[in-house]
């Protein structure tokens, strides 16, 4: 229910209502508890009691209103650069932050800026020492080509495109490519610098032959022999019907002859041959003259032992 209290009270006036006295204080009503002497004291909140609260650093409360009130903090920074782990000014456009090397703040650097293939270029120097460098500051290659000036065997003379080092018998030199595409080789069989082609043009069927300096063409049918006597080791003599060749050592020749038979190209007959047997002798013997054709044939000894037959 409601308490009406006196309009207009003194300092220290009282006023009871319902059992409970309240005392002014000169600005508000305050209950008093027990004896005029006696005070209350609100116990401690926790979780399971309800009671008061002390106000703590970063907060005020109001004492005409009661309102709590936040002030802020103590000894913060409303800026970035106000921190004490952040860099303390601002650094320039494109930079980025990264914590520093103690891992105890952040500080601004130029590491993993965007950058595209725009960004780099190449430049040659004059010849030297042969080498690559590259300038962080710009994002310059710079090639030095490998100075060859002093090489005893190479002298380049203003080489021109598509040009190759060849061999002129005391030094390497720049000059045209004989056939248009690297090498310098010959393009044909008798482009070689060791095929010599005889006559005006090569002939079909002609082959290549050493001569013992240089391949040359040939013809092979002039080493092939049309008649017989064409062979070395045959005889030129002309043959008559029904000879034949034989050999002839002390001439190293095959001559024509006549037949044994003289029937021209029939061998021999069986008249051509003969036998005849000799004594006996030793163990027996067959033996053939190859001049008239006569075999010997010589029995053997029987050594004393006779034999009879019925």
């Amino acid at each position: 229910m409601a308490i009406n209290f006196p309009n207009s009270p003194n300092t220290n006036q009282s006023f009871t209502a319902s059992g409970k006295t309240w005392h002014w204080d000169g600005a508000s009503w305050k209950l008093q508890f027990g004896t005029s002497s006696s005070t209350y004291t609100l116990p401690i909140a926790t979780g399971a009691i309800l009671g008061g609260i002390k106000v703590g650093s970063g907060l005020s409360i109001d004492s005409n209103t009661g309102v709590l009130s936040t002030t802020g903090g103590s000894g913060g920074s409303s800026t970035f650069v106000g921190l004490t782990d952040t860099p303390s000014a601002f650094g320039t456009a494109g930079q980025y932050l990264k914590i520093n090397a103690g891992g105890t703040a952040l500080e601004w650097t130029t590491a993993g800026v965007s950058i595209d293939l725009t960004a780099f270029s190449v430049t040659t120097a004059a010849a030297g020492t042969s080498a690559l460098s590259y300038d962080n500051t710009n994002g310059v290659f710079t090639f030095t080509p490998t100075d060859l000036s002093g090489c005893l065997m190479v002298s380049l003379n203003n080489p021109t495109t598509g040009q190759v080092i060849k061999y002129n018998g005391t030094t390497w030199v720049n000059s045209t490519d004989n056939v248009g595409t690297g090498g310098g080789g010959a393009s044909t069989l008798f482009g070689l610098s060791d095929v010599i082609e005889t006559g005006l043009q090569s002939n079909a069927g002609e082959v290549l032959r050493y001569n013992g300096g240089n391949w040359t063409n040939y013809d092979i049918g002039a080493d092939i022999p049309s008649i017989l006597s064409d062979l070395t080791d045959v005889a030129t003599a002309v043959p008559s019907n029904g000879q034949v060749l034989k050999w002839d050592g002390s001439q190293n020749l095959w001559l024509p002859s006549s037949d044994l038979t003289s029937s021209g190209g029939s061998g021999i007959g069986l008249t051509d041959l003969s036998v005849t047997t000799v004594t006996a002798s030793g163990g027996g013997a067959l033996a053939y003259n190859n001049t008239t054709g006569l075999f010997t044939f010589t029995p053997a000894v029987a050594g004393g032992a006779s034999v009879s037959v019925a």
